[in-house]
């Protein structure tokens, strides 16, 4: 998990201060996260959102990276 919010906030050019911002979190979790002293985190849709990938990819690096809804509206109703 770590090693790919680290990546993909390379990629798209952002702190992690940033990504703290957009996710609503302090800049020491996106640093726990990172550096994986934090394996899992509550904030998983935030921060797929915030890095523009699915939230399964980032959480296990399996699939395409694909896209979440900028909000949960957005997704389609069950």
């Amino acid at each position: 998990l770590g090693k790919r919010i680290c990546k993909r906030r390379n990629e798209l050019g952002i702190s992690a201060m940033q990504l703290a911002a957009l996710v609503g979190v302090n800049l020491r979790t996106v640093y726990r996260l990172e550096s994986g002293v934090q394996a899992t985190t509550r904030h998983l849709l935030a921060l797929a959102r915030a890095l523009k990938v699915s939230p399964d990819w980032l959480l296990t690096g399996r699939g395409t990276r694909g896209r979440v809804p900028a909000r949960d509206s957005d997704a389609p109703a069950a």
